[in-house]
């Protein structure tokens, strides 16, 4: 069965080395990562930026500061030319790639390893281990593997160094000058010898991708209504999946004795419920996946309409005469467009439908959870807690108070409050 999938080699116009880390200290988590795969993880490169910068710029500092005449003039030390590349408008003090095979739909988690999630990130781990000496002007400070979001991917952040200044500092941050000392050049098919550098590195990607049996889709890869047609595909498929899921048995549950805030549930009953929520959380993803393709979908005909009635305007404009089957066509393709805007629209309001449908699925859901806790369900406070948020039951005050009742403490607090324990 033949095999397909895009790469991706994105800038990242941000760099956040704490968030590639994983290191936000007592700041929240981002909702989109999965802690319990955190430790799946890989850092290939983990440096400090202070401590890169006096490897790659101490030695031409001296040799500028020894030049000065003016004390003023001078850095004093790497951590005041860090600080100068940061606030300086034309240089970043760090740049980054992030590098990917296909997508969320594709290659991404499920709720469970697949085998092209998993050759996603086998393939990534091939990505690190031949970039990382290929380009030797672009200093590594963070290499890592991210295996806790949606897709396998790896965060690329180097320092771009060039040599050979003739005045001031000899070796300094210049992205365009160490492409150039590297030999990629701007020519008649890259404006910018970074350009021709982030083709080299898809190349990288792309002859990976092919000695694991993939072809490459384009950058744009399928249009966008293949797109949506097999989002909604996979949104059937998960239906089905959330239907077959077994019920939990409430007659394995039982109290702990003489422990009011623990309680007794077998893993596997604890897993249905989880199960589920995955595949719920999994499938929302989606339709906000084919809303936003759908929204981009009708932005790209409305711009298209705007630019045909633009062209027909000008041609009308600087042209003595223009045939009646040339006009005609331009509004024929204008109206087409504007046909396929309203088509758009008509179903924009249908996934507005499927996403009413959600929310009541997610309130079954919710009542699922709320009737299996009257009942006995039990875990330990913290998982259940866990679930109890990601269900939004924790918004209800009518269970908040029966939970507190039962256990003899308020373990559960309004929203707005936070939680009671420190987690």
């Amino acid at each position: 069965m033949s095999k397909s999938c895009t790469v991706s080699a994105s800038k990242e116009p941000a760099v956040n080395l704490d968030h590639n880390y994983r290191e936000f200290g007592n700041r929240p988590w981002p909702s989109h990562i999965d802690k319990e795969r955190t430790p799946w993880n890989v850092e290939y490169a983990h440096l400090n930026l202070g401590e890169v910068y006096d490897e790659l710029f101490s030695e031409a500092i001296k040799i500028h500061d020894a030049a000065q005449t003016r004390n003023d003039r001078k850095l004093g030390s790497t951590s005041a030319y860090l600080d100068k590349v940061t606030r300086s408008k034309q240089q970043s003090p760090v740049y980054e790639h992030i590098l990917q095979f296909g997508d969320m739909f594709s290659h991404g988690w499920t709720g469970k390893n697949t085998p092209s999630w998993e050759e996603a990130s086998k393939m990534l781990d091939e990505v690190a281990e031949k970039i990382k000496d290929r380009y030797p002007q672009l200093k590594t400070v963070c290499l890592v593997k991210h295996l806790d979001e949606a897709t396998p991917h790896l965060h690329w952040s180097y320092v771009p160094y060039a040599t050979n200044y003739g005045k001031g500092m000899p070796v300094r941050v210049g992205l365009d000058k160490a492409m150039q000392q590297m030999g990629y050049k701007a020519n008649s098919h890259y404006k910018t010898p970074s350009e021709m550098w982030l083709d080299d590195v898809r190349y990288v990607l792309v002859s990976i991708a092919k000695e694991h049996g993939y072809s490459i889709e384009s950058p744009v890869g399928k249009t966008q209504h293949q797109r949506i047609q097999e989002f909604k595909r996979d949104i059937a498929h998960i239906d089905e999946r959330i239907k077959a899921l077994p019920e939990p048995d409430l007659t394995q549950v039982h109290k702990v004795p003489l422990q009011k805030d623990k309680v007794i549930i077998p893993i596997s009953e604890l897993e249905k419920l989880k199960e589920k929520a995955t595949l719920v959380d999994y499938r929302n993803s989606l339709v906000e996946a084919i809303m936003r393709e759908i929204r981009d979908l009708k932005e790209r005909a409305a711009n298209y309409v705007r630019r045909c009635r633009e062209n027909l305007s000008k041609l009308a404009k600087r042209l003595d005469f223009v045939s009646e089957k040339s006009v005609k066509n331009l509004e024929d393709r204008a109206d087409r467009a504007e046909n396929r805007v309203i088509a758009l629209e008509s179903e924009l309001a249908q996934k507005e439908e499927t996403i009413t449908e959600l929310k009541k699925d997610k309130e079954e859901l919710t009542k699922q959870a709320g009737d299996a806790f009257k009942d006995g369900i039990v875990a330990e406070r913290d998982t259940w807690i866990d679930i109890v948020k990601e269900l939004g039951l924790h918004k209800k005050k009518e269970f908040r108070d029966y939970v507190n009742e039962r256990v003899g403490e308020d373990i559960i607090d309004p929203p707005s409050q936070g939680w009671h324990l420190d987690r």
